[in-house]
């Protein structure tokens, strides 16, 4: 008679083998078409890792949550939360579409963001000539404008890119983020108190390959705001303002309109330019930071009015008594798709830029403007260090 035990042991050989498989982890996926930072998560574009924070996720590490979460944009003198934008004609647009939402009612009383945007203006913000002889004096006329003053910004918004990119991937990121860096240090020079900066990516650029910023530079833009603000992360001495994502925008959606994130932004969203915002663009543009201000817990402190404290109920008597209830508020949530990273090593954070020939990007079904992805042209500006960042190189008052 055949042994039981025998005849089940081809069952379990198999049942151990899916168990194996299955606890090994999933290997990342290499791209080489653009896809979004946050559904790019753990895989790989063209080699380098996606998610909008290191390890491919889309959350900041607990660690550095915690320090987003201990700061604020409220100067203590004044009490009030004073944000400045800072960026060229793109940035202009977004805060034209963002200004529409700053007096709803849900808005902190006690916020006073400056629109210091200025056209025409891509990234010279990294050059202290530019601020010397042009934009200081812009900062100084508009935060007076709004009744505020440069030692009293704690927070800013940073909105811009380069006009006319060329290079490959991933030299021209790389490059992109040195600027940043560089910006970021001139920006803490001048706005000695600021705490935090809030740091934007590019939207669509593919309407029109010969504007200004054509895809996929402005796809390869989100990269350079990554690695910046990896490298902050990773900062331990000497580190200066706490930088963060603003509201992933190359083509993703307020919540609130039901769209389906990774859907492109349809070109009547741009003016006939195929780069600048139309006027439905500025709102949508304006809707999702205004969702996004209002969800994160590290902006929900000076963007939002605290809800009203409701009051005790008293003990049951013969007399009805009025029982205080509270407005409605914005409830905090998490935005954007949650992704779950599978175990894959990470590439680095900030890679090394190489003269190694990268293989041209192949276009999507979407009307991706495609460019050749190899490295040459971007000529770095002279090294300057600020806050251990080495690089190349009017108001709208809250609430009712």
């Amino acid at each position: 008679m055949k042994s039981k035990i025998g005849s089940k042991l081809p069952f379990l050989f198999l049942i151990l083998t899916a168990v194996l498989i299955l606890s090994q982890p999933a290997l990342a996926i290499d791209y080489t078409t653009p896809i979004p930072l946050p559904e790019l998560g753990t895989d790989t574009y063209y080699g380098e890792q996606g998610g909008l924070y290191p390890g491919g996720l889309n959350v900041p590490p607990p660690a550095y949550a915690g320090q987003l979460e201990a700061g604020s944009c409220y100067d203590p003198g004044s009490g009030k939360a004073v944000v400045i934008v800072m960026g060229m004609s793109m940035a202009q647009n977004s805060m034209d579409g963002w200004r529409e939402f700053l007096n709803r009612p849900e808005i902190n009383d006690d916020l006073i963001v400056v629109d210091a945007t200025v056209g025409s203006n891509q990234q010279r913000f990294e050059q202290v000539s530019y601020w010397d002889l042009t934009y200081w004096n812009t900062v100084l006329q508009r935060l007076s404008a709004a009744g505020v003053t440069a030692d009293q910004v704690r927070c800013v918004v940073y909105h811009n890119s380069w006009s006319g990119p060329t290079g490959g991937f991933p030299d021209y990121p790389q490059m992109l983020k040195d600027s940043f860096a560089t910006t970021m240090g001139i920006i803490q020079d001048r706005l000695v108190n600021v705490e935090l900066i809030i740091v934007n990516s590019r939207h669509y650029g593919g309407w029109n390959p010969q504007s200004k910023q054509p895809e996929p530079y402005a796809f390869w833009d989100s990269f350079a705001v990554k690695w910046l603000i990896a490298d902050r992360i990773a900062c331990e001495v000497d580190c200066g303002a706490l930088y963060v994502w603003n509201a992933y925008q190359w083509n993703f959606w307020a919540p609130s309109t039901g769209i389906p994130n990774g859907t492109i932004w349809p070109q009547s969203h741009f003016i006939e330019d195929g780069l600048h915002l139309s006027e439905a663009g500025k709102a949508e543009t304006g809707l999702l930071w205004h969702e996004y201000f209002s969800t994160q817990s590290w902006s929900i402190p000076w963007y939002l009015d605290a809800p009203p404290t409701p009051t005790a109920t008293p003990a049951a008597s013969s007399t009805p008594t009025a029982t205080a209830v509270s407005t409605s508020t914005p409830t905090p949530s998490s935005t954007g798709p949650a992704l779950t990273p599978t175990s894959t090593s990470s590439p680095s954070a900030t890679p090394t830029a190489t003269n190694t020939a990268v293989p041209e990007v192949t276009p999507t079904s979407t009307p991706f403007q495609t460019a050749t992805a190899t490295n040459s042209t971007v000529t770095p500006l002279p090294t300057t260090c600020h806050y251990n960042h080495c690089g190349s190189g009017g108001g709208v008052g809250g609430g009712r």
